[in-house]
């Protein structure tokens, strides 16, 4: 018996798979974060405590700097979909076949194959199931997608696999 689930990928599925990139990826989102928002927030707050000891520091800069994280966190949530969004592969609908074997992907101008040998780890949350090979994200199924049976079904494989969603 195989579990098929279908449909068509939004802008919001591709913006959570690439969080969930990052999910991967602790380190790199940390840098991101302290670079893209700490470090130009805590620079703006030192350049107003310096300015208020009379330092030369203008108003620009500092306002610059506090802007620059209002302006990188939408572009950096954004980024997959500015990339990828126009690809044909995510333009119409998709169907996931999970069989016992192996699970079958196909789609506008792609069809896959996948080993549950691959598979190491599943991640459930409000968006949907993620499946994951070691820390790379591989497989992305968007809860919208997911009826309760369709979801029981997909826990009990899932469980048979010996991957339990977290």
């Amino acid at each position: 018996m195989s579990i098929v689930v279908c449909f068509t990928p939004r802008r919001t599925d591709l913006m959570y798979a690439g969080l969930s990139g990052l999910r991967a990826r602790p380190i790199m989102a940390t840098i991101s974060v302290l670079f893209f928002v700490v470090l130009p927030w805590a620079t703006a707050v030192a350049g107003i405590v310096a300015r208020e000891m009379g330092k030369p520091v203008s108003w620009a800069t500092i306002l610059m700097l506090a802007v620059v994280p209002l302006l990188a966190v939408p572009f950096f949530l954004l980024l997959p979909v500015m990339l990828f969004g126009r690809s044909p592969a995510l333009l119409g609908e998709h169907t996931y076949e999970f069989a016992d074997e192996e699970m079958r992907f196909t789609g506008p101008s792609f069809e896959n194959k996948l080993k549950w040998s691959v598979v190491t780890a599943c991640v459930r949350s409000r968006f949907g199931v993620m499946l994951f090979s070691g820390k790379l994200p591989i497989v992305s199924i968007p809860r919208r997608a997911l009826t309760p049976e369709l979801d029981a079904q997909l826990g009990a494989l899932l469980a048979r696999k010996g991957l339990s969603c977290s």
